[in-house]
């Protein structure tokens, strides 16, 4: 799992990190125990707007699992279309640390 780090210190920077790694393998068996046939994968905020590892954890199981990608606001429609063709069924707008801004600066992009 790609996780950002701080190059100068050597630790992950972040929020919240977790230590440990959020397998596709568990978390179907987590479904499967439970009785549940589908679930909905959400990106979280330490993996920033790359996406690819949710991405492909959905391409593994694509009738069972949709997901929330995370985007910039600059993210571009042709990359929207390909997420949503992957299985991406929402978006995520992390604005904390952002200046303030509109949301038709958003929506307008």
């Amino acid at each position: 799992m790609m996780v950002n780090w701080s190059w100068w210190s050597g630790r992950r920077i972040g929020r919240y990190v977790p230590d440990y790694d959020a397998t596709l393998d568990a978390y179907l068996a987590q479904l499967e125990t439970h009785g549940v046939s589908h679930g909905v994968l959400v990106q979280p905020s330490f993996l920033g707007t790359d996406c690819s590892y949710m991405l492909d954890a959905m391409r593994r199981a694509p009738q069972q699992l949709r997901g929330v990608a995370v985007i910039e606001r600059d993210c571009r429609i042709d990359t929207l279309t390909e997420m949503a063709n992957a299985g991406i069924a929402g978006i995520r707008l992390n604005l904390i640390g952002h200046a303030d801004q509109p949301l038709d600066r958003w929506v307008s992009a």
